[in-house]
């Protein structure tokens, strides 16, 4: 049976939050949230790959491990991978789960849902989720990437994605023809010997002008698989999305 490998990637050089992972949701730092959506999926060993100290101690005081990487690695999965090197022997199907984070709540079952799509797609390098938008104004919102693909399994619901792009899509020319509009939620799953192929190329001209990872994949010819979910991921990118998260843990609606 593949191992699981839970990995946090975190670096304090954040341009639309500074200092993102430190700051605090109800009185807990968000990258602790992260961990903590983590630790209870219970799926495997959980590390957090950071770049500061700061960050370090943070996991360390929760009884975490955090794996110090170069602060200057040109993306997280980058970090994740180097800090993978430093923890285990990996194999080749073993699966590598890319948690961001900036994730503070998530369904319980929603890595669980990530990680069965590998059951179901054997063919699977790369896993990864989304969620129907709520209003379709919502996809004209460059901040929310869209995904297109066509369905391979029916139950559960698997898809295979085509294209990931910030542009609303597919363009809907005719009414008699209609696909879900797909929000991409950026928690990824991996195979290893995917993830290691994937590290080892620069980044791919779609990947450079759409600012997405996930399209240096397709270039690879790696097939990207995703399942949707109900209910919401919550993740925080600016100082408004700090406060609604911190609002709706504060309510106790989790």
């Amino acid at each position: 049976m593949s191992k699981i490998h839970i990995m946090i990637p975190a670096r304090l050089q954040a341009t639309r939050l500074p200092n993102k992972p430190l700051r605090n949701i109800a009185d807990k730092p968000l990258i602790a949230h992260a961990w903590q959506q983590a630790k209870k999926a219970d799926l495997g060993e959980v590390y957090v790959a950071c770049g500061e100290e700061e960050i370090q101690n943070i996991i360390e005081s929760e009884g975490g491990r955090a794996i110090r990487t170069p602060i200057d690695l040109p993306s997280g999965t980058d970090r994740i991978f180097h800090a993978l090197q430093q923890v285990s022997n990996a194999k080749p199907d073993d699966i590598i789960i890319n948690l961001q984070g900036d994730i503070a709540v998530m369904p319980e079952d929603t890595l669980h849902s990530l990680v069965s799509i590998f059951q179901h797609q054997p063919d699977a390098d790369i896993a990864t989720l989304a969620n129907f938008f709520a209003h379709k104004e919502e996809a004209d919102n460059p901040h929310h990437v869209k995904i297109v693909g066509h369905e391979v399994n029916s139950s559960p619901s698997i898809w295979q994605a085509y294209y990931f792009s910030r542009t609303k899509m597919p363009y809907e020319a005719d009414a008699r023809h209609i696909l879900p509009l797909f929000h991409h939620i950026g928690i990824y799953a991996y195979r290893y010997q995917a993830l290691e192929k994937f590290v080892q190329e620069p980044p791919a001209d779609l990947e450079k002008l759409e600012k997405l990872e996930q399209l240096r994949a397709l270039k690879l010819n790696q097939k990207i698989y995703f399942t949707p979910i109900k209910g919401k991921v919550w993740s925080v990118d600016t100082q408004e999305d700090l406060d609604k998260v911190e609002q709706f843990i504060i309510k106790g609606d989790i």
